[in-house]
């Protein structure tokens, strides 16, 4: 995946306004740090919210016109209206039911998908009360049961090879939610901004965004200048391919602002690299620190050997440079996304070894 283009400074958008009257023109990107989401004011009670492609920033993903709940909406071609703000939705993924419920919208959650996926309470509460449907797999959700909901909206993630011609069939707008397609964490946090406007929480959204990126800039500032930076990488082989974070990435840009040397910084892509053991042991075997993520388990050195007896040649293994954060417990996947700010602060803390200061990681056990 290429660098972002360099977004368009203004731009003017048209359309035909009910009753024949011309819409006001753009008065510019309302957003500071996303690439992939532009949102700009269409008159007093409209919002426009434009995904586009990470590849090519003139290309438009999905295109949505956010018109304030009771007022006239516009007759539009090139996107879909949607009343704001939302009263039901169906959420797809933790991630986005976590900040729907910091924005004080949770309420709006009516169904999910992959329900055991689910880490927050008040959801989970829900699904065994009953007032919230679960709605089977994501990859096969049941129309059905969704139908029957009848949402304002569907909130889902898109990712590779996701078939949702199901759920398009029904005719309910679908929010695509691409904001794991940034290349920086304050970007990816900006998106936010879109739940905000979509459930009528734009000035909270606004406030905690500002508290991120002041916190954010506040952190990295510790780390600047630092000569003598710890080298990092990450994850482990699955089935013989190492997914490693190319140089471009989200994960390779909060690595570097943590004050950390990632071993393929020179490499300018935004997706994973597929390498084998071999390749990555040639550029991590020195490395002081190895970031693990596993799901139930206390890890310890035994274990680790247990996965894969080769991991005894990591340099961090022998130098207690191996973290690692049980993602059944530690809601690091729920949190961080919007909050870059706090997995900023956890790699600065494991870099200086201040363990008793970590939310999500843990020391590997002996």
């Amino acid at each position: 995946m290429n660098k972002f283009l360099t977004l368009l400074l203004s731009f003017l958008i048209l359309t035909t306004a009910c009753g024949n009257k011309q819409a006001s023109s753009t008065a510019g990107n309302l957003l500071t740090d996303a690439k992939t989401l532009r949102m700009y004011p269409m008159g007093d009670n409209v919002t426009v919210a434009e995904v586009v492609s990470p590849e090519d920033s003139a290309k438009t993903v999905a295109k949505y016109y956010l018109v304030k709940r009771g007022t006239e909406k516009p007759s539009v071609a090139d996107g879909e209206v949607i009343e704001v703000p939302l009263q039901k939705a169906v959420v797809y993924t933790s991630v986005h039911a976590s900040a729907l419920d910091e924005l004080g919208a949770g309420a709006i959650i009516k169904g999910v998908t992959d329900a055991s996926y689910f880490t927050l309470p008040s959801v989970k509460e829900g699904l065994a009360k009953g007032s919230i449907a679960d709605l089977g797999t994501s990859s096969a959700p049941a129309v059905e049961k969704i139908i029957d909901l009848s949402p304002d909206a569907i909130i889902l993630n898109i990712y590779d090879g996701m078939d949702t011609r199901s759920v398009e069939k029904l005719g309910i707008p679908i929010i695509r939610m691409s904001e794991n397609e940034e290349q920086t964490p304050l970007g990816r946090a900006e998106w936010l901004k879109l739940l905000g406007a979509l459930t009528g929480n734009v000035e909270k959204a606004d406030s905690i965004f500002s508290g991120v990126r002041q916190r954010y800039a506040a952190a990295m500032k510790e780390t600047a200048g630092r000569k003598q930076r710890p080298t990092v990488f990450a994850d482990n082989i699955y089935q013989g391919v190492w997914y490693v974070a190319g140089g471009g990435s989200y994960t390779a840009r909060i690595y570097a602002d943590a004050g950390a040397t990632y071993p393929w910084a020179d490499d300018k892509s935004a997706g994973s690299l597929n390498l084998s053991f071999e390749q990555v042991l040639d550029k991590a075997r020195d490395a002081d620190f190895w970031l693990l993520k596993v799901f139930g388990q206390k890890l310890t050195r035994d274990g680790l050997m247990a996965m894969d007896p080769r991991y005894k040649h990591f340099s961090a293994v022998d130098k207690g440079g191996v973290y690692y954060c049980d993602t059944s417990t530690a809601p690091i996947f729920d949190e961080t996304p919007f909050h870059p700010d706090l997995l900023l602060r956890e790699y600065i803390n494991i870099f200086n070894r201040n363990d008793d200061r970590l939310r999500y990681f843990r020391p590997m056990g002996k």
